[in-house]
């Protein structure tokens, strides 16, 4: 008893540090393309309460139905009000949750492999930084293994609660994201791949299903269905959004398929996890976890038994070679895209840390595999400080995928004196003139100003506002439609508002402009 309460205490300590990683500081990385464009979807829902699926575009409604709890909790109504912490907390808080998911291992996995699970998931620089990314992938991460885990311990001791808790997490995995479905489908075929070649007799799932009553099915696929139907069609508020939700694998496939810009040769996401150079004489890699899943997954195929938790860990093991093989020969690649595959890693990356100890018991090789794992906690400890802290941004971070530039904090707050020093205050006129329409994430940080318009080239029609952004590419037509074309007398003088080489994102620049009136703070309302 004793024994457990410490081991308890342990886990509740891991998911403390786990927390404060996750939670600190969650405005001082600039907000991704992805992010923003979430955040502009979400505001509609807050301020109006509308929301409607989308088959082609933002992924699943579950992201923004969670969303609304931060600001409900801190009296936030409006889009102008939001900050960072009011989203990012929720992807953070499921990467918290991802966790504590493992407590209900603990019967059939074991004390060690939990802890030590948790420890390498908790400090893992990849689960930590996409804990603090509002996007989908990291509310998918957790219901997935809610969904797996839940699973079997329903198959385990056949407690009709696990059941509805996994028809549950299967209902929100639905709602989150189309690539649930992939998830789904790889873990039957590894529970297949068991059952068929390792002949499973703890736990055999061709059993459970032939010897389950008809009513389990119904509560199980009720539930699931319930959820999805729920979200989908917007609280019964757009039916065709249940008919979208599954004709989106049309589109979706389509648009992975074409899309250029996301396309990686297929070591890539193996390149994003095992080295990277940073900056200076940093490298970024979590090696040691890939070494110590490897020693998991060695295990798990010697090991001649076959109790629930050699059952547990081989399907484990065949779900995430699976999933890792599958999203590497797909063409399209994103690097939050391995977080479920990786997961499964990193619990086969504790169990082989615990097999490991367990064999080797004494002698120099035991002390020498526990100075590599200290090593490669402080390695990755420090990974997470870095990676999330002090380069959340750098292009050489790993985890870094096409992401907004630090310069972005300089062109608000440019923007921000201007219209302090201006009567007009957040009602200053604003153009931003992109090529390509490619402006994001201004919307999110421009979205205390009311009178903002977007533009994707010189409109000829459109009167020159007192502040603008500009791609540089337009600076010519700028010019000639600041002096060339005005009358005489009707003519303004504008001045550099940004730095030269101001970035939005590595390879993307922007110019500000402002009307010198303005810029000296002597601009007023006509």
């Amino acid at each position: 008893m004793k024994k457990h309460s410490n081991n308890l205490l342990f886990f509740i300590v891991i998911i403390i540090v786990a927390a404060v990683l996750r939670l600190t500081s969650l405005p001082q990385k600039p907000m991704h393309n992805d992010e923003a464009v979430n955040a502009v979807k979400f505001g509609n829902l807050l301020e109006k309460g509308e929301y409607i699926y989308d088959k082609t575009e933002y992924h699943g409604p579950i992201l923004y139905y969670i969303t609304l709890i931060p600001p409900w909790l801190g009296n936030v109504q409006y889009f102008s009000q939001l900050n960072e912490r009011h989203l990012r907390v929720v992807p953070a808080i499921a990467g918290i949750g991802l966790l504590l998911l493992l407590y209900i291992l603990v019967d059939f996995a074991g004390w060690k492999v939990v802890l030590t699970s948790s420890v390498i998931g908790a400090i893992s620089p990849a689960m930590v930084f996409y804990s603090r990314y509002y996007i989908h992938e990291t509310l998918l991460v957790f219901f997935t293994f809610g969904f797996i885990i839940s699973l079997f311990a329903f198959l385990a001791y056949r407690k009709n609660y696990w059941l509805i808790v996994s028809a549950i997490f299967l209902g929100l995995m639905h709602t989150t994201k189309e690539t649930f479905l992939l998830s789904v489908a790889i873990l039957f075929v590894a529970m297949y791949l068991d059952q068929k070649i390792w002949q499973g007799k703890n736990i055999s799932v061709s059993q459970v299903i032939k010897s389950m009553p008809w009513y389990q099915y119904i509560v199980f696929l009720g539930v699931a269905g319930f959820i999805s139907v729920l979200f989908f069609s917007s609280f019964f508020k757009n039916p065709q959004g249940i008919i979208d939700s599954v004709t989106t694998y049309e589109s979706y496939f389509t648009k992975a398929g074409q899309n250029e810009a996301h396309q990686h040769p297929w070591y890539y996401y193996l390149r994003i996890l095992a080295w990277n150079k940073g900056p200076g004489p940093l490298i970024w890699t979590e090696l040691p976890v890939l070494i110590f899943s490897l020693l998991g997954i060695f295990f798990v195929f010697y090991n001649k038994g076959n109790t629930a938790r050699i059952q547990f860990f081989r399907i484990m093991a065949i779900f995430s070679i699976l999933m890792m093989s599958v999203f590497s020969i797909m063409p399209y690649k994103t690097p939050w895209n391995i977080l479920s595959s990786y997961f499964g890693l990193i619990l086969l990356a504790g169990f082989g840390c615990t097999e490991i100890l367990n064999t080797m018991k004494k002698g120099m090789t035991h002390k020498i595999i526990l100075i590599f794992m200290v090593v490669a906690v402080l390695s990755l400890i420090t990974q997470v400080i870095y990676t999330n802290y002090k380069h959340p941004s750098h292009p050489s971070n790993p985890y870094v995928y096409g992401h907004t530039s630090s310069d972005v904090f300089h062109m608000v707050e440019r923007i921000n004196k201007v219209s302090e020093i201006n009567p007009e205050g957040k009602e200053l006129l604003i153009q931003v003139i992109c090529s390509n329409n490619d402006y994001w994430p201004l919307p999110w940080y421009l979205r205390e100003f009311s009178q903002v318009g977007w533009w994707n080239n010189i409109d000829s029609d459109t009167p020159l506002s007192p502040l603008m952004v500009v791609s540089p590419d337009l600076k010519d037509l700028l010019i000639k439609k600041m002096y060339a074309e005005p009358k005489p007398g009707e003519k303004y003088l504008y001045v550099p508002l940004f730095d030269e080489g101001t970035e939005l994102r590595p390879g993307v620049l922007l110019d500000g402009y402002v009307r010198k009136d303005y810029f000296t703070g002597r601009g007023s309302k006509e």
